[in-house]
């Protein structure tokens, strides 16, 4: 039988409840078999603002996914010495799990930009893509760009099949507006953060006076 694999990619810094929350109700919402967790290390879209040292987001992504067997952390990009690009990993990932079928899971505000990724028409066409819609108004915009690329979209209720590309899912939470961007806005305010991160990454950000705590 195939497997189903999401694969979820970011920084992490650091990894909050959205992010687990996330990948609990994507490994559901599509049969996902697991969720692998692939920390960036050296995210060619965040150059130019300081990113936590990679040791460290990796301790947090390891200890929040801990009590979930079926979110996977994967250090896969940690372990290459050159910039962490999606088309890279997928190749990596194929060619070490042969016939896994791969679900990569990107917002829609992210997906829109899929033409200034690397290799973009041949990633689409190596992987499947679950697009995560925020809003209803990037549903049409979404669209377009697949028309345009000559894609079809699809939904959850058909994620066996072969011949689905790319599946667009409405998604709502009440973690969705939260970032780690905003995390690290209130640790520097001096606020709390409990129950927006788990409490080993809450200690590992204040043993290590992360973000200006």
């Amino acid at each position: 039988m195939e497997n189903r694999v999401g694969l979820l990619g970011g920084t992490f810094d650091p990894v909050h409840a959205g992010h687990i929350e996330l990948g609990r109700n994507m490994r559901t919402a599509f049969s996902l078999d697991r969720v692998y967790y692939i920390l960036s290390a050296r995210p060619p879209h965040k150059q130019g603002r300081p990113v936590t040292a990679a040791p460290l987001r990796w301790r947090m992504l390891t200890v929040a996914l801990k009590p979930y067997p079926e979110l996977v952390a994967s250090d896969l990009e940690l372990r290459r010495s050159r910039p962490s690009w999606t088309v890279d990993t997928v190749d990596i990932l194929q060619r070490d799990h042969p016939g896994a079928r791969f679900y990569f899971i990107s917002g829609s505000e992210g997906f829109l930009k899929i033409r200034t990724w690397r290799d973009y028409q041949r990633l689409l066409n190596m992987v499947s893509f679950i697009v995560l819609l925020r809003r209803s108004s990037d549903r049409p915009k979404v669209v377009r760009l697949l028309n345009e690329e000559g894609l079809s979209p699809c939904s959850a209720d058909s994620v066996a099949c072969p011949d689905c590309h790319v599946f667009l899912h409405g998604y709502g939470s009440e973690h969705l507006e939260l970032s780690s961007t905003e995390i690290r806005a209130r640790v520097l305010r001096g606020e709390e953060i409990g129950g927006l991160v788990p409490p080993e990454v809450n200690r590992i950000i204040k043993e290590n006076g992360l973000y200006g705590c």
